[in-house]
């Protein structure tokens, strides 16, 4: 899994250590969420570093998630995803080829 690591050097760092030899590859590093994102590089996560011997609290996010990213969020917390389940309830059409033959079709 490719990964995006936010935080300062340090907290950067001591991650590297403890995710080295495992399944994760570090795609890019960045101090903040906003670099990360910005950035454009293809990964699955964004791994936010908390400072050694604290536990993990939630930082305020610089932006609030869209209608459509909570939309996803709710349903995935279902079980459903984008292609199972009920594709339509996530906005896809429900017959993809029927839909794509509308368009491309003359009328």
């Amino acid at each position: 899994m490719r990964l995006l690591l936010v935080g300062t050097p340090d907290e950067r760092e001591r991650l590297r250590a403890e995710i080295d030899h495992t399944s994760f590859t570090v795609a890019g590093e960045f101090t903040t969420m906003a670099d990360a994102r910005s950035a454009g590089i293809d990964a699955e996560a964004i791994l936010i570093c908390s400072p050694a011997g604290r536990a993990f609290t939630a930082r305020p996010f610089e932006e609030s998630l869209t209608p459509r990213e909570v939309e996803v969020l709710e349903l995935l917390a279902e079980g459903l995803s984008a292609w199972r389940g009920q594709p339509h309830r996530c906005g896809a059409p429900r017959h993809p080829a029927r839909a794509s033959l509308a368009v491309t079709r003359p009328a």
